[in-house]
């Protein structure tokens, strides 16, 4: 029977893969040279704050700051499912080197004052490097006057102030109730435009329950305009009812509306609500969003899929 250390390093790498950085750290380090040398100069960082006890969580930390200032293997990616051990951390002068050089950001249960504050008041200064960050479970706002509300923060999360950031993962649940929250950016203005290096945009699609609504006219008006270089948009759930209610049955034709759409784009993936009890509802949304995002370029291979559902149930 194989034990590990007969493994060759490759397949010890791929093994590595499904752990976090402190349960390898805490099983291989120190076992012997063979694992040291792996850990220290061919394993990424991946750090899931929630696997580090509490009554050890300082320890390590210490233990991993010399371990970094050794080997400069520095953190890449960081999951935290409270503001409790991220504030900890990052808050800290003492370990701003250590974090300086993060490149993934993984948030769940933490508010937005916590996630702005993070990103661009703290010494670490993740608005230079950070170029990946999902912020999905009960990510909340519980003070709209707060400088640091959604408005705040997703005004300048997409925009030139993320030097790195090419990928962003949204779903903001509402300060007062479980009832979904509307994103309207409303500090994005025609003299507030400033242009995101976004290639991947996610409202939603989690894995957990999506609270976010995205209206249509914001996306077209307000979202797209920052968003010249985006390749990929997903939204879970797209307020379109407003939109055709606007023009009764009869929406205007595509190659009449400014679509804004970017050249770039290639994967765009919508679910929309419409009433199912109408037998071309479902056609006549589909239709118009479909022609819509494939209206600058119909011949270019971007692939558009549109969802459309149901809820006839809640009238």
């Amino acid at each position: 029977m194989t034990n590990l250390e007969q493994l060759p390093n490759e397949l010890l790498l791929l093994c590595f893969v499904y752990l976090d950085f402190y349960s390898i750290y805490e099983i291989f380090f120190h076992l012997n040279l063979r694992f040291n040398q792996l850990i220290r100069y061919r394993t990424k960082i991946h750090l899931h704050l929630p696997s580090i006890p509490s009554g050890k969580f300082f320890q390590f930390c210490y233990q991993l700051k010399q371990y970094i200032e050794t080997t400069e293997n520095y953190p890449c990616i960081l999951v935290a499912e409270s503001k409790y051990k991220l504030k900890l951390i990052l808050e800290d002068e003492f370990f701003t080197e250590s974090f300086s050089k993060l490149r993934s950001l993984i948030l769940s249960n933490v508010d937005c004052q916590t996630v702005g504050f993070i990103i661009f008041d703290c010494p670490t200064k993740l608005y230079e490097n950070l170029e990946r960050l999902s912020l999905l479970n009960n990510v909340t706002e519980y003070d709209r006057k707060s400088r640091y509300n959604i408005e705040w923060l997703c005004n300048n999360l997409i925009s030139s102030k993320m030097k790195s950031l090419k990928y962003l993962k949204l779903n903001i649940k509402h300060y007062k109730s479980e009832s979904h929250f509307n994103l309207n950016f409303d500090e994005f203005t025609m003299e507030n435009k400033s242009i995101s290096n976004l290639e991947t945009l996610i409202i939603g699609y989690s894995g957990y329950h999506t609270y976010t609504i995205v209206s249509f006219e914001t996306l077209t008006e307000k979202l797209l305009l920052r968003l010249s270089n985006l390749k990929n948009l997903l939204i879970d759930f797209l307020e379109f009812e407003n939109y055709c209610m606007a023009y009764g049955r009869t929406l205007p034709s595509t190659t009449d509306i400014i679509s804004n759409v970017p050249s770039s784009l290639q994967y765009v993936k919508i679910e929309v609500e419409g009433d199912g009890s109408d037998p071309d509802d479902e056609k006549i949304v589909t239709t118009f969003l479909r022609n819509f995002f494939l209206n600058s370029n119909p011949s270019d291979k971007r692939i558009v899929k549109i969802i459309f559902i149901d809820n006839s149930d809640s009238f």
